[in-house]
Parts: C-alpha cells; structure tokens; sequence
C-alpha cells in the first residue's frame, strides 16, 4: 500500500506540473506538443509516410531550440508527442480526410519554414487552419471523365478488343460515378473498391453474354477498378519499412496487397 501511495503521489504532482515547453498563440499558452501534433496530421493527411513526418517533426522540433526533450512518435492515423521529464503525452489523430496535391505542398512548405526559422510554432495552428479550408471534394464531371478515360486506357495498353474498349469507356463512367456518390459517407469509404469490382465484373460478363462473345478478357473486367490501385500506400510502406519502422510498414503493406488483390487478374490470359 506505501508503494501504491507513493506511485499515486507521484502521478498527481506529474499532472500538476505545468508544461516545460508552451507557446503563446490567441492569448492562450498552448503545448508544442499539440502544435506538432497538429502538423504531423496535416501530413499524415497529405500522404506523407510516417518515416516522414517524424523526420520532418524533429526538424521543426529542433529549429525551435525544444531539443530532444520532446519525443515524438508517429503511427499512420495519429501522432504522439510527450515530455520526456514528465511523461506526459499529447495525442492527435489524423481527420482522414485526403488532401489534394496543393495542400500537400503548402503544408510542405510550412516545414520548410519552421526548420528555416521564417515560421514560429506558434503560426502554426493558423496555418494549419487555412490549408485544411482549401480541401473540397473533385468536381463530378472532370473526376468522371477521368475515370473513364483511365480505364479505356488501360484497355487500349493491354490489346482489348474494341467492344472491350469501349465497354470499358462506359464502366469507367460508371465507376466514377460510384465513388463519387459514396465518397460522401465516410463509413462506406472502404467498400467503393469492391462494390466496383463488383458492377465492373458483372456489366462485362453480361453484355459478353449477351452479345455472344465466346472469350472476355480479364483486363477489359479489371480496368475500369485501376483508379483504386492504392499505389501510394505500398510506396509509403515500402519507405517504412527501409526505414525500420516496421509496424507501421507491415501494416501498409498488407493493407495495400489486399487491396490491390481484390481486383488483380491471375493471369492476362482471357477466360470462357
């Protein structure tokens, strides 16, 4: 029980302390870990590997004369940022929401600043706000047309025939219009791949059907579904794992492989 006691006395004068390291931003004193923290998700957001935004973290960390003090830890959907005299941590999660290739270089660019010294810790909440206010979802139409000609594409690279190709155009279509549609609920985010394989497998088989076609070929089936191939994520866990951050890797990894064989074709040889 004196042990008990002890460790609990411990813990209350730990809470009690105030921050070693605080910045001063509207007035209030607000935590470098959260400022970090914050724009650690920002770059999570923007795609960037864990690997990443630890180093790029570190940097800013360092160029704002808070030293090792503060350790930093990044996981793919949030960051943690704790006092190593104290132990306390700050945890802030990643919204999820994709940014676009401009936003991207924008909160690149504010890395940038904070290990150049051009940009306080304390701007970085503003900052933070006005890069997340340009997020908007695609446009219907250029995202549409998009997805259509990616796929009729693809056709024409692997040897369709015509009906293929154009079949492909038109599945595209439809696709695109898929994504667009589900994109807007969160939760149904993570079935867009499969409900498009699926609709894309079953429109080729029955018009194949329909029309007479003895043989289909699997890439004008798997065309249309290209546009999910998550080509960023295996980069990003290819860049974890040389860089041994070895859970966060592996995880990608897997969650990419998976992905990508929900809709890969065994073989580019065509079925009856």
């Amino acid at each position: 029980m004196v042990g008990l006691g002890s460790a609990l006395a411990n813990l209350q004068n730990a809470l009690r302390r105030p921050e070693a390291h605080v910045e001063v931003v509207d007035g209030e004193t607000v935590p470098v870990g959260m400022l970090l923290g914050t724009l650690g998700a920002l770059l999570l957001d923007a795609g960037s590997s864990v690997t990443d935004v630890r180093s790029a973290l570190e940097k800013a960390r360092d160029a704002a004369g808070v030293g090792p003090t503060l350790a930093i830890g990044v996981l793919p959907a949030l960051v943690m940022v704790s006092e190593v005299s104290t132990g306390a941590a700050t945890i802030v999660n990643a919204e999820g929401v994709e940014l676009s290739s401009r936003q991207a270089a924008r909160a690149n660019r504010v890395v940038l600043g904070l290990e150049s010294g051009s940009i306080a810790l304390a701007e970085i909440p503003a900052r933070v706000r006005a890069i997340r206010a340009g997020t908007v979802p695609p446009p219907a139409l250029p995202w549409i047309l998009g997805n259509a000609l990616t796929s009729a594409g693809l056709a024409v690279v692997f040897r369709c025939p015509w009906w293929a190709i154009l079949l492909a155009l038109l599945v595209g279509a439809l696709v695109g219009v898929i994504g667009l549609l589900l994109r807007r609920f969160r939760e149904a985010v993570a079935i867009i791949p499969f409900l498009a394989a699926f609709v894309s497998t079953a429109i080729v088989g029955l018009v194949a059907a329909g029309a007479g076609f003895e043989q289909v070929p699997l890439f004008a089936v798997c065309a249309p579904v290209a546009v999910f191939v998550p080509g960023a994520l295996i980069t990003n866990a290819l860049l974890e794992l040389t860089a041994a951050d070895i859970v966060t890797g592996s995880s990608r990894l897997v969650q990419g492989s998976s992905c990508s064989a929900s809709w890969r074709p065994a073989s580019p040889r065509a079925v009856r």
